[in-house]
């Protein structure tokens, strides 16, 4: 049971960098892509380790092992989601020599 368990963490641990890796796009899209491939090959080796496990485990043992899954699918549901999503660009900030009279007008009606 405690060698499933460090399976699964180390499933877990996969999932997260690949969603890190996803969220750090200042990198080259090949860099990326080669990181993304090796974690996925390492994902694959530990599931099928951890499905092996999992047909000789009996039921009660197995609680805690899905709610550990539940964790790994809201993780690849993150992962998913960052694949497709496309940040707006931030407003880049003016200059304080470069602001218009109304910046200046508006900034004191806030305060």
């Amino acid at each position: 049971m405690q060698r499933l368990i460090k399976i699964v963490e180390k499933e877990i641990a996969i999932l997260r960098e690949m969603l890190s890796l996803l969220h750090s796009r200042e990198r080259g899209n090949k860099e990326l892509t080669q990181e993304h491939l090796k974690l996925k090959k390492r994902l694959s080796q530990i599931r099928e380790e951890k499905e092996g496990l999992l047909e000789e485990l009996i039921p009660e043992e197995s609680i805690e092992i899905s709610l550990q899954n539940s964790q790994i699918s809201e993780l690849e549901s993150a992962i998913e989601r960052c694949k497709t999503f496309e940040p707006f660009p931030l407003p880049k900030p003016e200059p304080e020599g470069n602001r218009s009279k109304k910046t200046l007008v508006d900034e004191n009606e806030a305060a």
